[in-house]
């Protein structure tokens, strides 16, 4: 490390600063206020302190690194943790500064027993890969050894209260068998065996842990056939422009759908496009306006439904 410059943790006293060194140097798509960069960073239970830093220089923090473990939460993420963020301030960068704080946060991961780092993803993330991947940003992530996946994946959005959701001549399954509806808490058994059944991992424990900790059952629509739970999607709404979506372009009256998905036994029936339409629908019955698809490679199905990409990401992991 250079002279010039001092490592520093993470804290509420410099989020403001690192806000601003984020907003300067990430696309206009990924900027955060300092409530959200709090609240998934320091205030995030997840958050590993010793592999969280910064770099003060002269006139401030030049750049910054952010870690996650959820250890134990999941099989699929045993050992391992995620790259939240890495960041570093465009008028000092190839002097070293990203490369060396993202090895020094390696080497407390690896001192925890982490064996997988995996760039974004994580239960309260900011981004789901690598951000507006260009050849540089690949080219920095090799050389720390990163394997990047070839495809890219996106976040979706569409202003829901312009859409004719009745209109927009995508086949469907318009069967009076099958209802859509918000979840009430006499069908959480039925759910945890729906989603035992056929989404046990990340989706499950989303889901429950969102209902388990005090949500709102009506975010969670079902795909009934009679008691049958055959497909879930969570949806949500927020009014409180104070505390308004990680990026401001969203503006007020935001709205975010997904995870999304149904029965093996039902696929390929119209079924996923209808509880896709029926959740639009709920969603501008609520007020919303933008809404949000994130972490998505379908960007041609959600499209027929006026869903455009707005961000993009790259998948990358290292094994340690």
């Amino acid at each position: 490390m250079q002279k010039e410059v001092s490592l520093e943790p993470w804290s509420e006293r410099n989020i403001p600063e690192i806000a601003a060194l984020w907003n300067r140097n990430f696309p206009e798509a990924f900027h955060v206020t300092e409530f959200w960069l709090m609240k998934k960073t320091v205030q995030d239970g997840d958050l590993f302190v010793p592999g969280t830093l910064a770099l003060r220089g002269e006139n401030g923090i030049v750049a910054a690194v952010a870690t996650k473990i959820s250890d134990g939460i999941l099989p699929e993420y045993h050992r391992a943790a995620w790259l939240s963020s890495l960041v570093t301030d465009a008028d000092c960068r190839r002097r070293g500064f990203g490369g060396f704080l993202y090895r020094r946060a390696e080497a407390e991961l690896k001192k925890s027993g982490v064996r997988t780092v995996i760039a974004g993803g994580e239960m309260h993330n900011f981004f789901s890969g690598i951000p507006e991947p260009e050849p540089e940003t690949e080219r920095f992530f090799q050389s720390l050894g990163f394997v990047l996946n070839d495809a890219r994946h996106y976040d979706l959005s569409a202003d829901v209260s312009r859409i004719d959701f009745d209109r927009v001549g995508v086949p469907m399954n318009e069967t009076p068998d099958f209802v859509t509806g918000p979840a009430t808490e006499r069908d959480f058994p039925e759910m945890r065996r729906f989603f035992d059944r056929e989404f046990p991992g990340r989706w499950k424990f989303e889901v429950m842990r969102h209902l388990e900790s005090g949500g709102d059952p009506g975010e969670i629509l079902l795909l009934r056939r009679g008691r049958e739970v055959c497909g879930f999607c969570k949806v949500h709404v927020n009014h409180d422009e104070r505390n308004g979506e990680f990026n401001p372009q969203l503006g007020k009256s935001w709205g975010a759908l997904g995870p999304i998905g149904i029965s093996a036994a039902v696929r390929g029936r119209g079924l996923g496009a209808r509880l896709l339409r029926d959740a639009l629908k709920h969603l501008q019955r609520g007020g919303a306006r933008n809404v949000n698809i994130d972490w998505t490679v379908l960007k041609d199905f959600y499209g027929q439904f006026g869903f455009q990409p707005w961000r993009t990401y790259l998948a990358a992991y290292k094994e340690l």
